[in-house]
C-alpha cells in the first residue's frame, strides 16, 4: 500500500494492489483531512467489492468519489511510482 498525496485527502489515505482467490484488483482507502483522528473506518473504501482492474480505472473512481480533478488524482498516484512502488501492470 502506498500513501495517496491527494489534496484534502492526504493525511491518511492509501492505495495499492491486492490479490484474492478470484484475482487481483486495485484498491484505495480514503480519509478526508476533515475526518476525526480516531475514526478507523475510511470515508471512502474502494476495495474487493469494486474489482478495479487497473491503476487508470482506480484514478477515475477516486476522482469521482472525492470530487477531485482526474489529473490531480493521477499525479498523486504517480508519486508512488516515482518512489519505486510497483504492481502488476504498473511498472
Amino acid at each position: 500500500m502506498e500513501a495517496l498525496g491527494l489534496h484534502g485527502w492526504d493525511r491518511r489515505s492509501i492505495w495499492g494492489y491486492a490479490e484474492d482467490p478470484v484475482g487481483g484488483y486495485y484498491l484505495a482507502l480514503l480519509w478526508s483531512n476533515d475526518d476525526q483522528p480516531g475514526n478507523r473506518h475510511a470515508d471512502i473504501a474502494i476495495d474487493y467489492r469494486d474489482r478495479i482492474p487497473s491503476p487508470a480505472e482506480l484514478a477515475v473512481v477516486i476522482a469521482r468519489r472525492t470530487d477531485r480533478p482526474l489529473d490531480e488524482v493521477e499525479q498523486a498516484m504517480g508519486q508512488a511510482q516515482a518512489r519505486g512502488a510497483s504492481w502488476p501492470g504498473h511498472q
